[in-house]
């Protein structure tokens, strides 16, 4: 092997690895919707809140460090329990404070294939929802995802507060990449045998001068 040779071999590993590592990050993702917990509805014991997931395709990279958001639905309050009965409108009751959990789902096919889920934890006030004050509130949970060798990105969403009925919020998703994967071992391992071969090459030419 001549040491022109080996040195076009070890730089072309060198730039695949280097390649491999400054790469932007794909990421196609479908919002897949939101699944509601047991105490949402429309009767007298359930608190009236509406969940809509916008369905729409996302594509984009980034780089380590970088982030993406975009709007992954709308939640509205909307309750009607006693509001025929109060003059001053919907009144949240005892009934209507459990059960209210919530969960997003997310459709991967880059950089992994697959669903993740985003949960969320919500908390209605006892009292009248046309005062002032936070009537109902949802606290989401991050979400860290592990892919390829080392990559991970995390899922986040905003928290979100109601202060009227009647009232729509617009629910954001935000991922962003912590740490790109490293190259596969095959790329190692091409990156090992030219440095190896560039070596051999260079003694090789000592021994002989």
């Amino acid at each position: 092997m001549s040491n022109t040779f080996a040195k076009a071999i070890a730089v072309a590993a060198i730039g695949v690895s280097a390649s491999a590592m400054a790469t932007p990050v794909t990421f196609d993702v479908t919002p897949g919707g939101f699944t509601p917990g047991a105490g949402y509805g429309s009767g007298l014991n359930d608190l009236g809140v509406s969940f809509t997931a916008t369905g729409t395709p996302q594509n984009f990279s980034l780089s380590t460090g970088g982030s993406q958001t975009f709007q992954f639905g709308t939640v509205r309050l909307q309750d009607e329990g006693l509001a025929n009965l109060l003059p001053l409108g919907a009144f949240i009751n005892p009934f209507e404070q459990g059960g209210l959990g919530v969960s997003a789902t997310f459709n991967f096919f880059n950089p992994l294939s697959g669903s993740q889920t985003v949960t969320a934890t919500g908390t209605a006030i006892l009292g009248f929802i046309a005062d002032p004050a936070i009537d109902f509130s949802i606290d989401w949970n991050d979400v860290v995802v592990n892919f390829g060798n080392g990559g991970q990105f995390t899922i986040s969403m905003n928290d979100l507060s109601f202060t009227a009925n009647n009232q729509s919020r617009v629910q954001n998703a935000t991922i962003t990449l912590n740490s790109s994967p490293v190259p596969e071992p095959a790329t190692m391992a091409l990156l090992g045998i030219a440095l190896a071969g560039l070596g051999v090459t260079t003694r090789k030419q000592k021994k002989a001068a």
